[in-house]
């Protein structure tokens, strides 16, 4: 979401000029206005007409928005510098150009020419990318009419909203398994004294974490071991992290400096002679566990790894009988989805028909459903919405099984509500399963732009309240 975040920006931009004593009186007032105006039309379009699967023409309109925003950003900025520094020595000079093509520089890393039929990112005149904005607007108006009114189209959103109740859960909701969450139950406290490793097994979107969370989370096994810990691996890993991982959540006294060695001597030292439950989550090959097998001792005292894969041949490594979960079935999925579209409330009879139609594209996987559920309870309960969503939802729940997950989850941000795609497309900059300090992560927005201003609050506290 380019576009967003770009007119996010602009209209800082507009604002911060505006409440400026001295960089005021150097732009036109007038000119300030017109473009605050088309800027202001614009994100509303963004905001409220290009959610979900937009169409060709859409996308070419937000390639436009976004590379026109980029030329105001670049004509602003380079104006400002102009005026902050009065005329004077060489040095302030030679300044102000390194600054001029420093961001010059990163406006055209940011635009993309190819599909640019607006204004050239180089222009210098304010004047022309008001009307080339101007442009624009003409252009989305245009589109309006060609595709009618959309209200019943829009979701609505979570952060806006004071009818629409927000439909959450302090944990991952376990249904269709209660069985199965019982027999780990008995394996993880029966009366086998040495060191058992258990496997659960499954494909991405089965449930796997989410049984092994319930477990670990449950009350009898909270009393029954001395030490809990959870580590989660995936593909590319450092070992040193992982000793680190199981650290924090058993020790104050860790020094991250520590190499491999000493961290998991550490940990070997706390876990011994006390009956511990250790979760390994989505481990990919063997040799992760080689790693990490040498620090656990075996007590002989009822100690229990759990370890979630959706690989068998990584399974079957553990010499243990296996947890395999399967699809749920029709009378389950239904019950997963309505806990997660209406809560306590029920399904309304009216939507009962096409929920279920959504449901059963979903195929038993608690991933998909999980996901859609949560979707269509942020948004309007219509028929007309729904039905939009049922259509899109061919294209992304018909792809192979190594896609599922990822097609899932696409489908998740496709259906974000704009203020929130570039934000959450931010962490990308982070290391899968990393920790994210919330307010490391909210200066990191406000710097970047992405988030839109209000008169009572400050750009941070309006991140942490609405983004985070």
């Amino acid at each position: 979401m380019a576009a967003y975040a770009a007119l996010v920006s602009v209209l800082t931009i507009i604002d911060h000029i505006q409440n400026h004593p001295r960089l005021s009186i150097s732009f036109d007032k007038n000119q300030l206005e017109s473009l605050g105006e088309k800027v202001g039309f614009l994100l509303d379009f963004i905001e409220t007409d290009t959610h979900g699967v937009i169409s060709e023409q859409a996308q070419v309109l937000e390639r436009r928005i976004a590379s026109a925003a980029y030329a105001a950003e670049d004509v602003i900025e380079s104006h400002v510098v102009d005026r902050i520094q009065p005329a004077g020595s060489v040095e302030v000079h030679r300044l102000r150009k390194v600054v001029k093509d420093i961001m010059h520089s990163m406006r055209l890393k940011k635009a993309r020419k190819e599909e640019n039929n607006a204004g050239s990112i180089s222009m210098l005149d304010l004047q022309a990318v008001i009307e080339d904005m101007d442009s624009i607007k003409k252009k989305v108006i245009e589109f309006r009419d060609e595709s009618g009114s959309n209200d019943d189209m829009q979701p609505t959103s979570t952060t806006t909203s004071s009818s629409t109740p927000l439909i959450t859960t302090g944990k991952n909701t376990m249904v269709g398994f209660d069985e199965q969450l019982l027999q780990l139950l008995d394996k993880l406290t029966g009366q086998r004294s040495n060191r058992h490793i258990i496997p659960i097994v499954g494909m991405g979107g089965i449930g796997k974490t989410t049984l092994a969370q319930n477990a670990y989370e449950h009350s009898l096994i909270v009393h029954h071991f001395d030490i809990r810990t959870w580590v989660t691996i995936s593909q590319k890993y450092s070992v040193k992290e992982l000793l680190l991982q199981l650290l924090s959540m058993i020790s104050s006294d860790i020094d991250s400096e520590d190499d491999e060695q000493l961290l998991g001597q550490k940990l070997h030292k706390i876990l011994w002679g006390r009956r511990y439950l250790i979760v390994i989550d989505d481990i990919w090959g063997v040799e992760a566990w080689d790693n990490l097998n040498l620090f656990f001792p075996e007590n002989n005292n009822g100690s229990r790894i759990v370890v979630t894969t959706r690989i068998s041949h990584v399974a079957t490594q553990f010499d243990s009988s296996l947890f395999e979960l399967s699809f749920l079935d029709e009378d389950k999925s239904w019950d997963l989805f309505c806990q997660k579209a209406f809560g306590e409330a029920g399904c309304p009879l009216e939507l009962e028909d096409i929920g279920k139609e959504i449901v059963k594209k979903c195929k038993g996987l608690p991933l998909s459903i999980t996901v859609i559920g949560g979707l269509l309870g942020r948004s309007h309960m219509s028929q007309k919405y729904w039905k939009n969503i049922a259509k899109d939802l061919n294209s992304f729940l018909n792809s192979g099984e190594d896609e599922n997950c990822s097609s899932i989850l696409s489908l998740s941000y496709t259906y974000l509500p704009a203020h929130l795609k570039p934000c959450f497309l931010y962490m990308a900059i982070f290391p899968e399963d990393h920790k994210i300090l919330v307010s490391r992560l909210t200066k990191l927005w406000v710097a970047e732009g992405f988030i839109k201003s209000k008169e009572s609050q400050s750009l941070e506290e309006i991140a942490r309240e609405t983004y985070a």
